[in-house]
């Protein structure tokens, strides 16, 4: 809840924004009373305090201090009474104007005790429906990918709750799956964006050749980079409710993604063993050899071509587990891009060579 939305309540009904007009969208995530000299050592960012300013009756000079103080600590806003203090300097609602530092004057007729309540009563509402928001989209989410649907599946169920175009990339910038089959390929030339961005929640950016908003949050798997949900449209950080279900969306894909990811790896494994002792010559016959590759879709009556590779570094200077980790790394970037190949390609590992 923001100051604007605040003031809407009845409670501040008669009670004027006097200063710091252009700050009224600063989101208010608790509100104070307090009546005493050292009130700022108190304050929290995102906190509205209330007050008589009795203890300022006699030096007004102070509150133009206190509302410095509240800047700095990242405060919401200062509901004043001025019953005491008469009126509101002028140098006050200068600095509040400059900073954007919302300043309330408050009905004189309302007890400050009503006004914290029916507050804090307003903003425990609005959270308690974003939780009730959010878990009943966790569940949506989590009993559609348990039915067996796919990613993409729910990709066009987010999409459909939000009404914008959703997209999933992996950590390499590569479409996952889409909610509109032609934008995602659109989002790669901006990697760099993504890779800056904030790694912790939402971040978002526009772009000047489509004049285009996206929201990116982060997806969490075993991997050391994340993947990106990205939101075709600008989702406003103050949406707590519509955060939280987006949140739950990403959780239910970083889940379905390690699933996925298993499957891959026993695969991928599966490949390895097979070309390893084929190059070790380890079967038996040349019809265990044919049986065993129709299990990867390799044609046996015809020739292939064979590269084969390595990473160029000092592994001295690497352990084991960290030269495994960053060969993993690039191999898994190979075989993304040779989705693109104009044939079918077969990538496997043996050893730190990739072939």
């Amino acid at each position: 809840m923001n100051i604007y939305d605040m003031m809407k309540l009845p409670v501040f009904k008669g009670a004027t924004l006097a200063a710091g007009k252009t700050g009224g969208t600063r989101n208010i995530e608790h509100i104070n009373m307090m009546d005493a000299p050292d009130i700022a050592d108190y304050l929290h960012h995102g906190e509205l305090l209330v007050t008589t300013a009795y203890h300022l009756k006699d030096r007004p000079f102070l509150l133009k201090e206190l509302i410095e103080r509240m800047i700095r600590r990242g405060c919401a806003g200062l509901g004043i009474k001025t019953r005491f203090l008469q009126k509101i300097p002028d140098e006050v609602i200068k600095l509040a104007d400059e900073r954007s530092f919302p300043i309330i004057e408050l009905n004189k007729d309302v007890r400050l005790g009503d006004i914290v309540n029916h507050t804090l009563s307003h903003i425990l509402d609005k959270r308690t429906a974003e939780l009730e928001q959010a878990i009943t989209a966790q569940k949506k989410f989590t009993t559609h990918i348990m039915s067996g649907k796919s990613i993409q599946s729910l990709l066009h169920n987010v999409s459909a709750v939000l009404k914008l175009p959703v997209f999933l990339f992996n950590q390499h910038l590569k479409p996952i799956a889409s909610s509109k089959a032609d934008a995602a390929g659109t989002l790669s030339h901006y990697e760099g964006i993504f890779q800056k961005g904030n790694r912790t929640g939402l971040t978002c950016f526009s772009t000047l050749p489509d004049k285009q908003t996206y929201s990116v949050f982060p997806i969490y798997t075993h991997e050391k980079k994340c993947g990106f949900l990205v939101v075709c449209g600008m989702i406003s950080p103050s949406d707590k409710g519509l955060l939280l279900t987006l949140e739950q969306a990403a959780n239910v894909i970083a889940f379905e993604l390690l699933k996925e990811n298993a499957l891959k790896q026993y695969l991928r494994r599966a490949r390895n063993e097979f070309f390893s002792n084929f190059l070790d010559g380890a079967f038996s016959s040349a019809e265990e050899i044919k049986n065993r590759a129709k299990e990867f879709q390799l044609k046996w009556d015809q020739k292939y071509v064979c590269i084969a590779g390595k990473l160029d570094r000092r592994e001295k200077s690497l352990s084991f587990t960290e030269n495994q980790l960053e060969s993993d790394s690039v191999f898994e970037r190979l075989e993304e891009e040779l989705v693109d190949f104009p044939f079918p390609p077969h990538l496997f590992t043996k050893g730190n060579v990739c072939f």
